[in-house]
């Protein structure tokens, strides 16, 4: 496994999607209840963005704004038609200011 810098802490806000780019692909990123969460920033059902996303924090899932998807922010789990895949969720390091998230190499 290796460790990838995507932001610094000081860059991701509460409730707030950012999208970045990286050798993975797109990943989102996210701040709920002050726990940084990462995510593949790509609904499995047609591939939009997650840029306009809606955050439903007391069921910690992410909202699909094409067609009403959802996928628990957790386990990346496909919560709600039409998606049936799951997105890929990150594990997440911080040290310091800056925020890694683990791929493998």
């Amino acid at each position: 496994m290796s460790l990838i810098k995507i932001a610094n802490l000081s860059e991701i806000q509460e409730q707030k999607i950012l999208s970045k780019f990286t050798n993975y692909g797109m990943i989102a990123i996210t701040k709920l209840n002050g726990n940084v969460i990462v995510f593949q920033d790509e609904c499995t059902h047609d591939g939009a963005p997650f840029d306009d996303a809606q955050l439903d924090v007391s069921q910690n899932q992410v909202i699909c704004p094409r067609h009403g998807a959802r996928f628990c922010l957790q386990t990346g789990e496909a919560k709600k038609p039409p998606a049936y895949v799951p997105i890929q969720i990150y594990k997440v390091i911080i040290k310091n200011d800056e925020v890694f998230i683990e791929v493998e190499s």
